[in-house]
């Protein structure tokens, strides 16, 4: 009974994606397996051994895998219930958050992030923290970044 569900599961999954397309930003369309096949060849490219994939259309969920595994030396294949170890998610946060901004034409990419501010960036005191960015008084690098140099994590701090 077992196996007649997983085959069943595996046929209906496959059924689904087969000739699925996602929508690109730029209204061009991929294929669900070209979207699977240079997952495949990044991930082997880069020698990533796990990731969860997601990609949504209008807010809405289009595409979601798990390739690879989640415990490459007890050979645990990664699943959607796999607990996986978030590393660099505020980096993928701020990237969308800064591009609703942009999209939105709330900041410019390019101009200086500290122009935004209602005062000096040095003046700023920080809660819970013993100090606030007091530090940058004699350094004027600051005023160079912009958050798409934010984006790019070439802040240089």
């Amino acid at each position: 009974m077992l196996k007649y569900i997983s085959c069943l599961t595996i046929l209906l999954s496959a059924t689904l994606t087969f000739g699925q397309t996602i929508k690109r930003i730029d209204d061009t369309s991929l294929s669900v397996d070209s979207v699977q096949r240079k997952i495949d060849y990044l991930m082997k490219t880069a020698n990533v051994t796990g990731i969860a994939v997601s990609i949504f259309n209008d807010n809405k969920p289009v595409f979601s895998e798990t390739f690879g595994f989640a415990n490459v030396p007890g050979k645990e294949v990664l699943t959607q219930n796999s607990i996986m170890y978030a590393a660099s998610f505020a980096k993928m946060v701020f990237a969308y958050v800064a591009m609703q901004f942009v999209q939105y034409n709330l900041i410019d990419l390019d101009k200086p992030l500290y122009e935004y501010l209602d005062k000096p960036l040095t003046e700023y005191k920080i809660q819970c923290w013993n100090r606030g960015y007091q530090d940058l008084q004699n350094d004027d690098r600051y005023r160079e970044i912009t958050a798409r140099i934010c984006l790019t994590h070439t802040t240089g701090f």
